[in-house]
């Protein structure tokens, strides 16, 4: 692979050849996950790349894209401030969002939001009685349902995997807000594109209807609008593509619905709006594609766009749309490219604007996965590039890109989910009562402190190919879900110790190794049907860490990157009080069993592990710390813990049983 210092190198010295930063990056996953692998190089911007190692990591790109747009930015995380346990992608998309904002640049993942997705593309194949293994079959099947699409497309052209994705993402998430708990319309807003779908038949039937769609389906302008383009002097650029896609006449013969002839049926498609975000989804053939690479400036930086007589007209100048009605300035935001390298191995990645207005001026980066690099302009609108092909595009209203970022702590946030029940099962009266809710006088605040441990269990394990090298490369990633999370108070008093959140994740799916020894979940525990356990929803627990984090909280724990890890959230480090980091000395992490035993003369996890037990240990011990550290005798103690530690192979005697 290329040498690290020039991984960020975007330019080429010729046009055929795929610069270093466009490069396939290594897959991060290592045996402690992403933990060992040093990102440093591949990102010195503020804004955080994210983890290719997750299920569908080409949603990652699209992902991106949304990030950068103002209105929605702040329309999905200030979803957060309110409790939407039912708006499952609307929500995981804020947590993702926002968590993308607080990390400044450090590596993100967005495994929560691909579980949301994955639960819905089952939930929906229930419905519809079609099983199907992956996401990419399901929006295949999505699209064959929309008939509108089939109408248009013309065979030749197959709508790939990120253009589904975007439609059905957008759509996705204009359903969920009107399930939010102000109805929302505001995503509605931003993208609808109210479009009348005019069809009429040889034998005088026709028929009218209205659609409100999410995005723009981009697919190629007939032969005869390009010559026409052609002799025009100014070149190619992107606007007749657009213009035509918001008005065409397609005409082919088929079965009249009305008399059952077969007819030559006319669909004339009109969107009659200009909303403030356009999504374009290109689905070009390769020859339209080798005419975009010869035109200097395709990809147009901004233009001007009004409705003239029902139809959108776009202009470069504002000049050439002298007339009455309203006029609308719009501006590229961003766009996603697909990479074709020289072993014709694609991926995505994506370019976005950032206005930055204290400068009052605008910044292009370019994310590959966790790779993040500042460009050029012209860099970003080049499109001669034989290896890069536009997949899909946002322009968005002027002003609207020059609008702020709001983060949620904006708004006033509803906490009530730390001081209250919320099982997801009919909890049974055996399940012993070991937490006491938190009070609204022992409300947290900046500062307080926690300790908090978290169980989880395998879906499916890694599955590696050793190479005739004994080169080891993972074909299928390890897959793991968050199953219990407790959370203890730290703060001295009556109550110090005692737990107040002990939450077991519901999960219905197919759960490959309980781990029992390591986690102390039984099977059936996770199954709302059978549990006796208090099963909450993954979104409930997640919500109780994120606010207690979202307000300063300080939590401590034994190897904590591990847990935040499957809980999928960044925690701020000043707000990390880790003991297996306390108690390291070169590389040799201590477990919390051994450290407990010479440190505290505690024999825990005898049996099973049990994380309210392990979250109090890290807690003692986190104590012991600070006292050792106090009467500055730290260093010693922690050299003949190691030093023990080597003679017995830091393993705790086992005790004589009986």
């Amino acid at each position: 692979g290329p040498e690290t210092s020039d991984i960020q190198t975007y330019t080429s010295i010729n046009k055929y050849e795929v610069p270093p930063a466009y490069s396939r990056l290594p897959l991060t996953s290592g045996r402690f996950g992403t933990d060992n692998f040093d990102f440093t190089p591949f990102n010195n911007t503020e804004y955080s790349g994210l983890d290719p190692d997750v299920d569908n990591h080409y949603t990652n790109a699209i992902i991106q894209l949304y990030r950068f747009i103002p209105e929605m930015f702040n329309f999905v995380v200030g979803c957060l401030k309110d409790e939407n346990f039912e708006t499952t992608l609307l929500t995981d998309l804020g947590y993702l969002f926002d968590m993308m904002e607080r990390s400044h640049g450090k590596i993100c993942s967005s495994s929560n939001f691909q579980a949301s997705l994955k639960s819905l593309t089952d939930k929906r194949q229930l419905e519809n009685g079609e099983p199907q293994e992956h996401l990419e079959e399901y929006l295949e099947s999505l699209c064959i349902r929309e008939s509108i699409e089939d109408f248009n497309s013309s065979e030749s052209i197959k709508r790939n995997m990120p253009q589904k994705f975007n439609r059905f993402l957008l759509s996705q998430l204009i359903k969920e807000e009107a399930q939010t708990v102000n109805h929302n319309i505001t995503l509605n807003q931003c993208f609808g594109l109210e479009t009348e779908i005019r069809t009429e038949c040889s034998c005088d039937h026709y028929d009218t209807t209205v659609k409100l769609l999410p995005s723009l389906s981009i697919s190629g302008i007939n032969k005869t609008v390009i010559k026409q383009l052609n002799k025009k002097s100014n070149g190619q650029n992107i606007l007749p593509y657009i213009e035509y896609a918001m008005k065409n006449v397609t005409q082919k013969n088929s079965i009249c619905p009305t008399c059952g002839k077969t007819e030559t049926i006319t669909q004339e498609c009109t969107v009659k709006n200009l909303p403030s975000v356009l999504s374009l989804e290109l689905s070009l053939l390769d020859t339209e594609f080798s005419n975009i690479r010869s035109s200097k400036n395709w990809l147009t930086s901004e233009f001007y766009g009004s409705i003239i007589k029902n139809k959108a007209v776009l202009r470069s100048t504002a000049s050439e749309l002298k007339g009455t009605s309203h006029i609308f300035k719009y501006e590229l935001n961003g766009y996603v490219a697909k990479i074709t390298d020289n072993n014709n191995e694609t991926r995505l990645v994506t370019y976005v604007k950032k206005y930055n207005p204290k400068e009052n001026c605008f910044k292009w980066l370019m994310f590959n996965d966790y790779l993040v690099v500042e460009i050029t302009e012209e860099e970003a609108l080049k499109m001669t590039y034989p290896w890069k092909t536009p997949e899909i595009i946002i322009y968005c209203d002027a002003e609207e890109l020059r609008k702020p970022f709001f983060s949620v702590d904006t708004y006033s946030i509803n906490y009530d989910i730390l001081f209250r029940d919320y099982f997801a099962n009919g909890i049974r009266d055996t399940a012993r009562r070991e937490y006491k809710l938190l009070t609204h006088d022992e409300a947290p605040k900046s500062g307080t402190l926690v300790a908090i441990d978290a169980e989880f269990v395998s879906l499916q394990s890694e599955l590696c190919e050793i190479d005739h090298q004994g080169i080891r490369s993972i074909i299928r990633p390890k897959r793991t879900a968050l199953a219990r999370i407790s959370i203890i108070r730290g703060e001295e008093g009556e109550l110090y110790g005692v737990p107040f959140v002990d939450d077991y994740v519901v999960n219905t799916n197919h759960i490959e190794d309980y781990l029992t020894r390591y986690s102390g979940i039984l099977p059936g525990d996770l199954d709302p049907e059978k549990s006796t356990k208090r099963l909450v929803r993954r979104n409930v627990v997640y919500r109780k860490v994120w606010l207690l984090m979202q307000l300063g909280c300080v939590f401590v724990g034994h190897g904590l990157n591990n847990d935040f890890k499957h809980i999928n959230i960044n925690v701020p480090r000043n707000q990390i009080r880790d003991t297996a980091i306390y108690f390291l000395q070169g590389k040799r992490y201590l477990s919390l069993r051994y450290l407990a035993y010479v440190l505290l003369g505690m024999n825990i996890q005898e049996g099973n592990h049990d994380s309210i037990e392990d979250a109090h240990t890290a807690l003692i011990l986190y104590k012991k710390y600070l006292h050792l550290k106090e009467k500055a005798i730290f260093e010693k103690v922690l050299n003949s813990v190691y030093e023990e530690g080597r003679a017995h192979n830091f393993k705790v005697p086992e005790t004589s049983k009986g």
